[in-house]
């Protein structure tokens, strides 16, 4: 399931929601999560170009956490439409709901 959180225009606005939700699930599940956070050299953070290095793909802002029967994932993405330049992602990945959604492909074919 993907939850795509509505866009902002501002990297603090986005980094703070980043933060937010990465420290509310570490608390939530006891765990660390893996994490990639990085900008390329040439554009850093801070640099107030934030967006553009997402759009462009060439930042990551990323933490995924392995719980009990899954795993859920937090990625800050370019909004390709709509409003704000940047959003958060939360994407819960367990095995009943990939179950479910397999089956409902394969009674769609």
């Amino acid at each position: 399931m993907l939850v795509d959180l509505p866009g902002q225009d501002s990297w603090p606005a986005v980094k703070k929601q980043y933060q937010y939700f990465k420290g509310s699930y570490a608390a939530k599940y006891s765990v660390r999560p893996k994490s990639v956070e990085k900008f390329p050299h040439y554009t850093p953070e801070g640099s107030g170009r934030e967006h553009n290095a997402f759009r462009e793909e060439v930042a990551t802002y990323s933490s995924t956490y392995n719980v009990p029967n899954g795993s859920i994932v937090i990625s800050v993405m370019p909004v390709v439409s709509g409003k704000g330049k940047m959003h958060l992602r939360l994407e819960y990945i367990d095995e009943i709901n990939s179950f479910i959604c397999q089956n409902a492909i394969l009674e769609d074919i």
